[in-house]
Formats: structure tokens, sequence, C-alpha cells
């Protein structure tokens, strides 16, 4: 049986992200034609490495983390680190800006980074500055007060972050309704104008970049990372909620478990894209919530499918269910099930939805036609198979080929190299 050459496809792999860098950068150079045909290019390559038997016993291909463990070996025997031409350090400006919801909700507090610089914790808790807005207040006194958070848009069309935001919360009633359990976070959107709108901040939640820059930067500056790692989830978990057996930690590892499971499901049926940690937050009880649904159903970033797993499910988050067989990652995946039969038991309902918010749409979801659109997303239900066929397609078909994905890992990379995204 032949031996993959491991080494030689992370490499690969590392030059595809910096090719991609560099094509990002110098894009207003060039015409836009030539700029999309070399991204295809580059894209096309990585996608025949996936489509390539690589002879392992699993019949699976390859995952980023396996890959970059098989070539460890060799890596370390030359003294080369594998991460050498990514340092953390290296685009801090480009990650200085924090997003949107980040900067509304306070992000992550820096006070006490002198006592304990690897110290990342959520700024003031949305209650607390609540409460003390409200003492402050000449109409504080009244019942019916109130304080929401919101952002203001001018310049973009929020029609189809509201168009998404309306089918999770269908997607969330499906799922109480039938008793799941998972969890998912309903915003709010109120579109003012044809490039306007007001979007609910998630209040008590910040971006994984946030978490993951603030963590790595200040562990650098400690001198506690001389190898100069990035941050992981699981080092926010211990340094937010404590030790893995306290009950805070497992609180927290339950709620984020749940609402895996459910953001799973809503990524693959309506096939979100552009999931870099931008976009991705923790709030303070350890929910995972999505946010930004620029692309969805039919369109991606560039216009080229390069997210190309089922869904984004990183050993970042598994790490922190307790890893591949434990009793939490185990749970996922019954919630996963339970989730996905539920919606396609309403299926008819989603898609009827969808097809009726597609006519004369000019929302860049539907930019490849309603009905190859709506199609696309009726396929996905499975409708064809039996409901034990349907369990067995989310174990094998969405969460092994999207766990560990090498096109996650290589996306998010690019996402660091061109924005600064951790």
């Amino acid at each position: 049986m032949r031996s993959p050459d491991f080494s030689a496809l992370a490499t690969h792999m590392r030059t595809a992200s910096q090719m991609l860098a560099q094509l990002e950068a110098t894009s207003g150079k060039r015409p836009k034609q030539e700029v999309a045909a070399i991204r295809s290019k580059i894209i096309a390559s990585m996608q025949s490495l996936e489509e390539q038997s690589f002879d392992l016993d699993d019949g699976q291909g390859p995952t980023f983390d396996l890959i970059m463990a098989k070539s460890a070996a060799t890596s370390a025997a030359e003294g080369i680190d594998l991460d050498d031409d990514l340092d953390p350090a290296s685009n801090v400006a480009a990650g200085e800006a924090r997003m949107e919801n980040d900067a509304m909700t306070g992000g992550v507090q820096r006070k006490g980074d002198r006592d304990d610089p690897s110290a990342a914790v959520f700024g003031e808790a949305w209650i607390v500055k609540k409460e003390r807005i409200r003492k402050s207040s000449p109409y504080g006194w009244m019942k019916n007060w109130d304080l929401v958070s919101v952002i203001i848009k001018t310049g973009a069309d929020l029609r189809q972050e509201a168009f998404a935001c309306q089918l999770i919360q269908v997607c969330d009633k499906i799922w109480t309704d039938a008793g799941t359990g998972v969890w998912v976070k309903l915003m709010r959107i109120l579109v003012t104008g044809e490039s306007s709108g007001l979007i609910e901040t998630i209040t008590n939640g910040v971006s994984l970049h946030s978490l993951k820059r603030s963590l790595t930067l200040t562990s650098i500056e400690s001198g506690v990372n001389p190898r100069r790692r990035f941050a992981t989830l699981k080092d926010h978990w211990v340094k937010t909620f404590g030790k893995p057996d306290s009950e805070p930690y497992r609180a927290a590892v339950d709620a984020f478990k749940r609402s895996l499971a459910a953001y799973s499901m809503i990524s693959y049926i309506l096939q979100l894209k552009d999931r870099h940690n931008g976009n991705l937050l923790i709030d303070n009880e350890g929910h995972i919530i999505h946010i930004d649904f620029g692309f969805m159903l039919s369109n991606s970033p560039g216009s080229v499918g390069f997210e190309a797993a089922p869904f984004k499910l990183t050993y970042e988050y598994v790490d922190v269910l307790g890893g591949v067989g434990s009793p939490d990652y185990d749970d996922y995946k019954k919630l996963c099930k339970q989730a996905f039969q539920a919606l396609r038991r309403s299926a008819d309902n989603i898609v009827d939805l969808v097809s009726m918010m597609g006519r004369e749409s000019s929302m860049p979801c539907f930019s490849s036609g309603v009905a190859q659109a709506t199609n696309a997303l009726r396929q996905r239900f499975q409708l064809h198979l039996s409901a034990d066929e349907a369990e067995n397609f989310v174990e094998t078909d969405l969460i092994t080929k999207s766990l560990g994905s090498y096109y996650t890992r290589l996306y998010d990379t690019f996402q660091y190299r061109t924005q600064g995204i951790y």
C-alpha cells in the first residue's frame, strides 16, 4: 500500500494559503477575470487533493491535523516548526480592529493584564452595564424602562441578514416543538432602507478572533508562550470557566455542545459561508453563536466554493467537548441527528419559505437563480433516505467530512494572512 506524502501535502497547503493571500493583496492591480481564474486554479488544486485516494485504512481523506501530525516527526528531526511561517504576532495591526459586535459589548477586558498578562475575560456584563445606565437615566424609575444595544449600519443591504435570521428562527421553533434540546441565538434586525438598518447586538458575546488574539498576544508578551503558539478555545475555557472538572466548566461545555449542534445543521442546510473566527462568537455561558449571513444558499466569498466542508467543526471545538469518542462528543452527534431529523420533517415548509422570498429577489443568496437555490436546498434534506439512513448520513457524510477538514483550516489561515483574523 502506497504511503501518502503528508509532509509534501502540508507544504502544498501552506503554499496555497500564501498564494491566495498574495493574490488578495494584488487583486486591485489585476483584471477581475484574471484574479477569478487564478483563484479558481488554486482552489481546484486543493480540491484535487480531496478527491485523490490517499489509501487510508478508514477510507477517509486526511484532515489538516492528521497531515500535520504525520509530517511532524520529519519536521522535528530536521528542526523545523511547521508553523514557523505563521507568526501569531506578525499580523497584529491587521487584526487590531475589533469586530463590530465586540466593540458594542466591551470585547475582551484587558484590565489586570499587568498582574496576569495571559488573562483574557469578558468585559462588563450586559446586565451590569444595563443597571448602571438605568441608575443614571432620568427615566430609570419607570417600570417599562429598557435598554437595547444595536449596531447602526449604513451602506449595506440588510435584507439577506434579516432573511437568514427569519430562517434561523423557523429552525429554532421546529427544534423547540420537537424537544431536541439544541440552542440558537435569535437575533433581531430592522431594515430601515435599501442600504441601512439596525442590528441587535449579541450582548455578553465576544468573537473567537478577539478571544484568541488577546490570549495569544498576552501569553507571548508575558513569556509563557516562547514557541509563539496560537491560543486555543480550550485555553479560553479554562481561563473563563475554571478547571475541567468544575461545575461552571461542565455547564459551559453543555451550552457549547447544544449550540454547536444547532449551528452545524443550520450551516449545512443554509450553506452558511465565510465562517471565519470574526463571525463566530462565544457568550459568557459558553454558547457558540454565528453572525454575518452575507454568504448563504448559493453565493460564497469570491464566488469560489473554498469552504468545502459541510460545516465548520475543528479539532479545537472537539477538544472542548473532551475529544473524539468522549461522552459530550457522542452527545453532540446525537443532537445533530435529532436536529436534522426534525428539520427533515418540516422540509417542505422551509423550502416553500425560501422559494417565496426568492421571487424577483435581488438578494445575493439567489444569484444562481431561485429554482437552483431551492432545488439544492431540498436535496440537502435527503428526503429519499429512511430515518436510519438519514442518521447515518449525518454521521458519515456531514460530521466525519467536517471534522478537522483541511479546507476549514486553510480558510482560517487565509483569513489570518489577509485580514489578521485569529
